[in-house]
């Protein structure tokens, strides 16, 4: 469901140089919607599960290409999201 809502394959063909950090999104917006914690945190702020999950799903592709260019004018840096059970 997010390859689609974020239309994967073209995404990547647009930006093949980029592929990894599509695929890290993927797999961060994927750990967030499968979690069965009952918070999330993100940037250091906790979010109700459910409510990160559906934020999560509303993601386009239009998000990730900004991420990407975001990425690009900051230098790197942990990962923003991570579950923490409460």
């Amino acid at each position: 469901m997010i390859r689609h809502n974020i239309q994967y394959p073209l995404l990547v063909a647009q930006n093949p140089d980029d592929a990894d950090l599509i695929d890290e999104s993927v797999e961060l917006m994927t750990e967030t919607v499968c979690a069965r914690r009952r918070t999330t945190r993100v940037c250091g702020s906790d979010f109700l599960a459910e409510m990160a999950k559906s934020r999560m799903l509303k993601l386009d592709g239009e998000h990730i290409k900004r991420r990407r260019l975001l990425s690009r004018s900051k230098s790197p840096k942990k990962s923003a999201t991570t579950t923490t059970v409460y």
